[in-house]
């Protein structure tokens, strides 16, 4: 079974279920309520905990009246970069341009730190899913703000978080209105599940993940037995557990779903409740200990040798003095696969060599045809990331026969590498394919002092349906946050 940390350990045998927002505005920054009034919507709508969050200001709560909500400090740090909520600390953070360095105050002064508004904004990309990667130690971001419903850009932000879930991070999802206007109030919540009210109960619960986000709809039980969890929704039409990339696992009628966790080898695994209209709920996820997504990126070594005229000039014994890959997963079962594979990886002043050697049982069986589509053929996909930006990258892809396509990312664009060399040989029991790319057509810097990101996939499509990975990537190869490190030898 894999070994999956539940966010909701015994909380849904608790009484309280507190709702919760913790996005709002007020006349103290650009919102049209007066304070007091804020406070008095949500205490109608049943609200127990209410975060006035106003941008860059402190201070305006302390002296109203919080008609029995328990009222959490926060600001909304806003000047100088994309927004993001201090939750649960009274004094003012600088907002430093460096978000990093907000985050990491946030942190120190012992509150949490929430991603605003990813897709605000018409480019849908107020808080890019790189940049995302690249940030730490914060807490979740939103995955539904209500004040996106009837702004420019996308309320919903579910992909952006799959997107960094997939990619190792473990963070949560929260559901704000993002309150400016009456119309505002109401729209999503947190429904946290707590015996403690007080504001250390909440953030502590907050911490841990014990609450879930909904637009009209509630949540009746979950829970995670034997081999198997289980959420109950009776307002639900259908409940979907998502995986990985946003790819629907299973579907539960009826108000409920079981789902088995013994063979599951993504990094995560959440629920979506459906309603009728709009009215969902989304759970928190569910993380897969065991799952390769959180181990380190593997690293090789290229070899430096004397500069040659080609690369059908590099003999078998040099090719074998450099460090080889052969620990290969199989993307199927994410384990160790079984049949043999290795690349080497040598380079001079001018190029970088690459030579698979793809072991099979039976080549006669290989799938290598010239008619269909490369990747419906035995294959191995080479992806490069000079300087390792996590961002610019290439693909190349070759099948058995030496049929090639070369793609540069993102987006996904086919291009040609000025003087690639491709060498493809059918031997006895295996086939091989050797690369050699001139370092000018790819980058604008000589590679010897700079890591590359690199990772290697084998598509086995003649005896067996699977693919083999270098670097765990799960089931979409696109992700050079996860590709393995390449560094060069002096």
């Amino acid at each position: 079974m894999a070994n999956m940390v539940n966010p909701y350990p015994d909380t849904f045998r608790l009484r309280r279920k507190i709702k919760a927002n913790f996005h709002t505005h007020s006349k103290y920054s650009d919102g049209r309520l007066e304070l007091q009034r804020v406070i008095d919507l949500y205490s109608r709508l049943q609200y127990k905990v209410l975060m006035i969050s106003d941008h860059d200001v402190f201070g305006g709560f302390v002296n109203a009246d919080n008609k029995g909500l328990t009222l959490i400090p926060g600001v909304e740090v806003s000047d100088g970069g994309p927004h993001m909520l201090q939750v649960g600390i009274g004094d003012k953070i600088k907002p430093d341009p460096d978000r990093q360095a907000v985050i990491d105050a946030i942190n120190n002064a012992g509150g949490y730190a929430i991603m605003n508004h990813p897709k605000w904004e018409p480019g849908l990309n107020h808080w890019p899913v790189d940049v995302l990667l690249k940030l730490r130690n914060y807490l979740g971001i939103e995955i539904i703000n209500g004040n996106c419903y009837h702004d420019a850009g996308s309320a919903e932000a579910l992909d952006v978080w799959d997107a960094v879930l997939s990619a190792g991070k473990r963070i949560w999802g929260m559901g704000n209105d993002d309150c400016h206007f009456t119309h505002d109030v109401g729209i999503c919540w947190n429904t946290i599940l707590t015996d403690d009210p007080s504001p250390r109960g909440i953030l502590h619960a907050l911490k841990r993940g014990s609450f879930y986000v909904s637009t009209g709809i509630e949540i009746n039980n979950i829970t995670m037995k034997n081999k198997a969890i289980v959420v109950t929704c009776r307002d639900a039409d259908i409940i979907v557990a998502i995986g990985e990339h946003g790819c629907e696992l299973a579907y539960g009628k009826s108000g409920s779903i079981t789902f088995d966790v013994e063979k599951i080898v993504m990094p995560y695994v959440r629920f979506e409740c459906y309603g009728r209209g709009r009215k969902r709920a989304f759970t928190q996820p569910f993380f897969n200990q065991d799952s390769l997504s959180y181990k380190p990126v593997p690293k090789t070594t290229a070899l430096r040798i004397a500069d040659v005229k080609s690369i059908s000039d590099i003999k078998t014994e040099l090719w074998q003095k450099g460090a080889a890959v052969t620990e290969m997963i199989s993307v199927k079962k994410g384990v160790s696969a079984e049949d043999s594979t290795r690349f080497c990886i040598l380079y001079d002043r001018k190029n970088i060599y690459i030579k698979a050697l793809c072991y099979e049982p039976d080549t006669s069986k290989l799938e290598k045809s010239r008619t269909r589509s490369i990747y419906s053929d035995d294959s191995v996909e080479f992806f490069f990331d000079p300087g390792r930006t996590c961002n610019e990258y290439y693909q190349i892809v070759v099948n058995a026969a030496g049929n090639v396509e070369v793609l540069k990312n993102t987006p996904h664009t086919l291009c040609t590498i000025k003087g690639l060399v491709i060498k493809a040989a059918l031997k006895p029991r295996r086939y091989e394919i050797a690369l050699s790319i001139p370092f000018k057509s790819i980058t604008a810097a000589y590679p010897a002092h700079n890591a590359w990101g690199l990772n290697f996939i084998r598509n086995r499509t003649g005896l067996k349906r699977d693919s083999y990975v270098w670097s765990w990537t799960g089931t979409y190869n696109h992700l050079p946050s996860r590709f393995g490190v390449l560094e060069f030898d002096q």
